[in-house]
């Protein structure tokens, strides 16, 4: 598809020299042809500036910019004010899409008359390099406000992802939007705001996005302590949707958070940072009465009770889960 509106792919590059060749190779083979392809070298020390300028010298739909080391929000950020297309897309330069992936999310938005369009994703191993394709047909269409409670709850069956990547947004809804610089789980208060910006939103039943799970990632260790940079967030967040009267919103934010500690005790104690375990239990202990007025219900109401009888108690109800559900993944 040569035609149609000028979409903004953005693609942060910082030391992915091997997997580098493979994401720039999906993106320049879209159908969907009219692109304007950023890629920001962040500083990269690797090949990866080399072979940044080999596809610039090749595709002239692409735009190399250069700058210092300052982190994947930062990229992103140079990113969207070098933009100039009417959608605006993300691309992690360690993933690959699916050759149609930006065709039928264009075609998604104009035809629904959206703000923003999400495909489903793929999670492959840091050394695949094909996907196994899970198409459906249809979508789910929904206002941004529910889209945005689907996020936050983590209901169950087809909902948002925490994740800029599988999107594609109107640019009015997001080009005045800033990455926080310097930590992690950056997309969270990002969505929010874009979300409640969003008349409406959809969802393709179709997984176009190929995200490799990097074990060197720091997002994929078992506890970080930019973990807490999480945390910081969705308290922005709560804070932002009560002060906006969001209410239904927000409790829903806060009950994020107290799920997030709990699974950060448990991570943390898988990292062995008994320090941490103490500081986590401490602060769900002062926000017990809280969380038992959070009406949680089904597992998740177990694990909390199982926690303030004794924390012992909690970790080896998930040492449990855990191993049922490798053995389920196994189909064993």
């Amino acid at each position: 598809m040569e035609n149609g509106k000028l979409v903004s792919i953005i693609v942060p590059v910082y030391n992915v020299e091997q997997y580098l060749r493979k994401c720039l190779e999906t993106i320049i083979s879209q159908t969907y042809q009219n692109l304007e392809i950023i890629l920001i070298n962040d500083g990269a020390t690797d090949s990866s500036p080399v072979i940044c300028r080999e596809y610039a010298g090749k595709d002239s739909r692409i735009v190399l910019i250069n700058q210092e080391n300052g982190g994947l929000s930062r990229a992103r950020n140079t990113g969207v004010r070098a933009s100039h297309g009417e959608y605006i897309g993300f691309v992690d330069s360690d993933d690959f899409i699916y050759f149609d992936m930006y065709e039928k999310l264009v075609s998604t938005l104009e035809m629904r008359d959206a703000d923003i369009a999400e495909c489903l994703v793929e999670d492959v191993n840091q050394d695949k390099e094909t996907g196994v394709r899970d198409e459906e047909n249809g979508y789910y269409e929904m206002t941004g406000k529910q889209a945005l409670y689907k996020l936050i709850s983590n209901e169950k069956g087809v909902h948002p992802r925490y994740a800029v990547w599988s999107k594609l947004f109107k640019r009015k809804l997001i080009e005045d939007l800033q990455f926080p610089q310097g930590e992690i789980h950056e997309d969270y208060f990002y969505d929010t705001l874009a979300f409640l910006r969003a008349e409406k939103y959809v969802i393709l039943r179709s997984k176009l996005y190929c995200h490799r799970n990097r074990p060197c990632s720091i997002t994929s260790v078992p506890f970080n302590l930019k973990d807490y940079d999480k945390l910081k967030h969705i308290d922005e967040r709560t804070k932002y949707l009560l002060k906006n009267g969001y209410a239904d919103l927000a409790e829903a934010s806060q009950k994020d958070e107290y799920e997030t500690l709990l699974d950060y005790y448990d991570r943390a104690f898988k990292a062995d940072m008994p320090w941490e375990c103490e500081k986590i239990k401490n602060i769900l202990w002062e926000k017990k009465e809280y969380i038992h007025k959070c009406g949680f219900k089904n597992l998740r109401r177990i694990e909390f009770r199982l926690f303030y009888i004794n924390a012992k108690l909690y970790i080896a109800y998930k040492k449990i889960k855990d191993k049922l559900y490798v053995r389920v993944s196994k189909g064993s």
